[in-house]
């Protein structure tokens, strides 16, 4: 105080600052928030992926066991077939692949049902997408190899849709993968003829 009662000011550049903005210090809670908001989501997402990936898997080696089973049969009962047998032996041939179908079709319900099992967060659509792509793939293989446990003789008809429904369910599910190394396994695994 000076003499005469009257403050002085000692600060360089006068009076006291006034309060500080907030705005920074909530800018930055936002940013922390949010970065882990998309952490978490991320970690989601690769849980996610790694439970579609893995019911993809225990669909593949389904289809593969059941299209091997229904091709060993075909391989063996073909030299009989070609020789043209009377219409019982005939009959009892495609017998013989209708049952090894039939034997692969519960095989097939499980790996899709445990793959419609699978449930994606709603906000990752793309693993939705992945998913229903590859039970539509599940799916379409299922009604072919019924239609084989119905009739033996159906093993000889061509099915062009299997292969289109494959390649989009292999698409997407490697759009769908959270990293490349996650595309390039589902890729490897996929990459057998669809047949």
């Amino acid at each position: 105080m000076s003499g005469t009662g009257e403050c002085l000011d000692i600060l360089e550049g006068g009076a006291e600052p006034g309060p500080r903005p907030r705005w920074p210090a909530a800018l930055v809670l936002l940013a922390v928030l949010g970065a882990g908001a998309w952490g978490l989501d991320h970690v989601g997402r690769v849980a996610d992926y790694d439970a579609l990936f893995s019911c993809v898997q225990a669909g593949d080696a389904a289809d593969t066991s059941v299209r091997a089973q229904i091709s060993m049969i075909t391989d063996y009962i073909r030299p009989a077939l070609s020789s043209g047998p009377p219409p019982a032996l005939r009959d009892g041939l495609f017998d013989l692949v209708r049952q090894r179908a039939a034997d692969g079709v519960p095989q097939l319900v499980s790996a899709r049902d445990g793959c419609r099992a699978v449930r994606p967060l709603p906000w990752h659509t793309g693993l939705i997408q992945a998913r229903e792509s590859y039970l539509t793939y599940l799916d379409t293989r299922l009604a072919v190899v019924q239609g084989i446990a119905r009739n033996g003789s159906l093993v000889y008809v061509q099915h062009p849709e299997l292969a289109e429904v494959w390649q989009q369910a292999r698409a997407a599910l490697a759009a769908a993968a959270p990293n490349s190394e996650a595309a390039q396994r589902v890729r490897t695994l996929l990459s057998g003829p669809v047949g």
